[in-house]
């Protein structure tokens, strides 16, 4: 009996450390094993239209997602292996067959005698609309519904100038009030303007925010050089109908080159036509271990708890304080006993 038991606790034992080994290599293989990317674009000039694709792979091509620009329009998809699991051309398919089902049983449904009352019911219904549009027109222009029995054409024109002047004086009398909106508008914008330039103030004001400024710009810096790309072909034609024009701007780009660094980019000015062609290749990996851990450094710093997760610890403070205002009192009443003794 004792044997069965340690037989089966050994094997339960395998079973445990089987699954801790294989969620330990899930997590390894997600921290460890790099997410790859690679972009690519073309642009051939005005008349065509620009194309762009982004491909997104893990562990080896086993799971994938991409999305790509064509013909005007955004396409996505995700992928295991060779299995797609969710892309947007599944979605255009179902929705057609549906639309196709539903005016399929509409047409099966509908006899011609059906069709025809339809057609003389839409049509009655517009034929009301349009007496009633023209009954509200009449009305307006009028001041007061139209009467049956009709009137005299000088008191119509009568009451239509007596209904502008009193659309007139009626506009007249709430210019005042208008006013009184607008400069207290304006009040209320001054006042917001206010509070937002002593916030901007205090936030320039405080160290703690320039250090949390600074810090995040340099793990923002070091999350860009993570994904800087691996192998990059940048490719750019341009040019204007002014060569001069086109001289201007290869020195600014031959400056901007120079300043941000772009090795990798290719500018080839064109003085002879207006043209501009690109052509955009780049593929990188990164290691989501290397973004958990810039990720812990900003949440643990104190900086960023404090001023933008509101935690300052105060409460760790004071707990730190009873503790040792505890240890004071036992203290003194040990030294109180070894007097009295």
């Amino acid at each position: 009996m004792l044997a069965l038991i340690l037989a089966i606790l050994k094997i339960i034992g395998i079973v445990l450390l089987v699954i801790l080994c294989l969620i330990i290599l899930i997590v390894a293989a997600v921290l460890f094993v790099p997410l790859r990317y690679r972009i690519t674009g073309d642009y051939r000039g005005s008349p065509d239209k620009p194309q762009a694709d982004a491909f997104v792979s893990w562990l080896f091509g086993f799971l994938g997602a991409g999305a790509f620009y064509r013909d005007g329009g955004f396409h996505y998809f995700v992928k295991i292996l060779s299995f797609t699991l969710l892309s947007d051309e599944k979605k255009s398919e179902k929705s057609k067959k549906k639309r196709r089902r539903n005016l399929k049983d509409a047409s099966q449904a509908e006899t011609f005698d059906d069709r025809n009352a339809i057609q003389a019911d839409k049509k009655k219904r517009e034929e009301e609309k349009a007496a009633a549009a023209g009954a509200a027109h009449r009305e307006e222009t009028s001041g007061e519904p139209e009467r049956p029995g009709g009137a005299d054409s000088g008191q119509k024109a009568g009451k239509k100038h007596f209904a502008a002047l009193r659309k007139f004086f009626e506009k007249l009398r709430n210019i005042p009030e208008a006013l009184r909106g607008f400069f207290s508008r304006i009040g209320e914008k001054k006042t917001e303007i206010g509070k937002k330039i002593s916030s901007i103030k205090k936030i320039l004001d405080d160290p703690a925010y320039m250090r949390l400024a600074g810090n995040l710009y340099g793990k923002i810096k070091r999350i860009l050089s993570l994904l800087k790309p691996v192998r990059a072909d940048v490719q750019i034609v341009y040019g204007a109908d002014d060569p001069a024009a086109t001289g201007q701007v290869t020195a600014l780009v031959a400056a901007a080159a120079g300043i941000f660094g772009w090795q990798d980019v290719e500018f080839t000015p064109d003085f002879e036509k207006e043209t501009l062609t690109a052509h955009v290749f780049l593929r990188g990996k990164i290691r989501l271990i290397h973004v958990l851990v810039i990720a812990v450094q900003v949440l643990t710093d104190k900086d960023f708890r404090r001023l933008v997760l509101h935690k300052d610890g105060s409460g760790k403070k004071h707990r730190r304080h009873r503790k040792h205002r505890k240890r004071q009192t036992v203290s003194r009443s040990e030294c109180r006993n070894g007097q009295k003794g």
